[in-house]
């Protein structure tokens, strides 16, 4: 039985809001870092959290809420963001001593964990990079991982795309004519897709 907590630590007379779901068996976290619209409410990403809860894994649901202040800059929010979820994943590590820990991460919340793996020197097993934006690409050689990505994604240039798409010999899956939202008008397309990337990342956890 799944068991949810919340993860606080009060910054400025508010509480960050992170959610961590576990059941007593498990040795193992995965950490999601989702996009800027700080939900995991996507088809894609749910099943991937429901995969892992029921393979004895505990998930821990970054948010980003009240931890930067709307008017801050990019650069502020980010250096914020980074200290208070480090802080979230220590306190959820030091609390059970997991075996291994694996990164799940959307969008901006790509740019978010390679910089707290650099920054803290983490021991991540495993990462998977979901609808990754121009400013992650640069980690993808130091830091390799599954990479899920779409050939229309309007958060990528053109050279990010060709780049991404001849990286043939790396654990990576293209969206044909999908977008940023791994989305396209097509349902049965989208979902043929989500069915093909969902079995790869699988595989790739588990080899």
């Amino acid at each position: 039985m799944n068991n949810t907590s919340k993860i606080e630590h009060e910054i400025n007379e508010k509480k960050t809001n992170h959610t961590l779901y576990s059941n007593e068996d498990s040795k193992n976290l995965v950490v999601f870092f989702p996009g800027g619209s700080n939900s995991l409410d996507r088809p894609f990403l749910n099943y991937l959290k429901d995969y892992f809860l029921e393979n004895s894994y505990d998930v821990l649901h970054i948010s980003y809420e009240n931890i930067f202040k709307r008017e801050e800059t990019l650069d502020v929010k980010t250096e914020k963001l980074i200290l208070w979820i480090n802080e979230a994943i220590k306190s959820v590590n030091s609390d059970k001593k997991y075996n291994k820990m694996s990164f799940v991460s959307r969008s901006f919340g790509n740019l978010l964990s390679c910089e707290i793996k650099i920054r803290n020197s983490l021991l991540v097993e495993k990462s998977i990079y979901i609808s990754p934006i121009t400013e992650t690409i640069k980690y993808f050689e130091k830091y390799p991982g599954y990479i899920v990505s779409a050939s229309n994604d309007e958060y990528l240039t053109s050279e990010d795309i060709t780049y991404l798409s001849t990286q043939i010999d790396k654990n990576i899956i293209i969206f044909k004519d999908g977008g940023h939202n791994l989305h396209t008008e097509d349902e049965f397309k989208t979902n043929d897709f989500y069915r093909q990337a969902f079995k790869s990342i699988v595989h790739f956890i588990n080899e």
